[in-house]
């Protein structure tokens, strides 16, 4: 643990300036915890340390240090939302700036999306609250939900949202209708195997174009997601 990381840990805003100022590459050392100084200000309650921190990657283009994961895989959105005790009151003034007021570099830096190593997004973690959500929880969630968050197991992709389809269509169609229309060959005739077969091709081709403008509501229920 370096001096800078104790100064984020104790709050001490004055001496966290006076060392970056220094030793600005200070600011990519990591515990071994693989914490940066941002994490740690989090992790400890400290929202002015964090801010501070934030300030001084903006103004020395760092922006990428806020995609940092640490051991347990958490950037600063995770961390933020997970802020404790009486700081819980600031986390609109910690998770707002991030994702709107901090400008273009700082959003696409904090990777909204990311999942920790148990596959839990920023979204996940505020929707896991144990204790009632209050007012600015319930602030801090649609702030994510308007900005594209989703939770580890929404199936938003495009290309995900296809593999779905074919595979409905396949659990649905296909293995039904090839049932019916199996056949035997030493009593089926080619005229009724052909016949057979063009009505499978021909009930799977309505049931893909069906399913992919109209797709089953069980695979994915949420309508409000925001695609970016």
């Amino acid at each position: 643990m370096t001096p800078l990381h104790c100064a984020s840990i104790a709050g001490h805003v004055d001496v966290l300036n006076e060392l970056l100022s220094h030793c600005p590459k200070s600011i990519m050392d990591l515990t071994s915890r693989k914490e940066t100084a941002l994490h740690l200000a989090l992790k400890n309650d400290q929202v002015e340390v964090f801010e501070a921190l934030v300030n001084w990657l903006q103004r020395h283009w760092q922006h990428d240090l806020l995609r940092w994961k640490d051991q347990e895989g958490n950037n600063v959105l995770h961390l933020a939302v997970l802020l404790k005790g009486h700081n819980k009151v600031k986390l609109v003034q910690v998770v707002e700036p991030l994702l709107h007021h901090r400008g273009i570099l700082v959003r696409k830096s904090v990777k909204i999306n990311s999942k920790n190593k148990h596959g839990f997004t920023a979204l996940d973690l505020i929707l896991m609250e144990k204790v009632p959500m209050g007012q600015d929880q319930g602030k801090v969630e649609s702030i994510l939900r308007g900005v594209g968050a989703k939770t580890g197991h929404d199936d938003t992709g495009r290309e995900t949202r296809i593999a779905l389809t074919r595979k409905w269509v396949l659990t649905h169609y296909i293995k039904t209708v090839l049932k019916y229309f199996s056949f035997r060959v030493d009593l089926d005739t080619p005229n009724e195997i052909r016949n057979a077969l063009f009505i499978v091709v021909a009930l799977i081709a309505t049931a893909t174009y069906q399913t992919g403008i109209t797709p089953p509501s069980d695979l994915w229920q949420d309508t409000n997601l925001v695609y970016l």
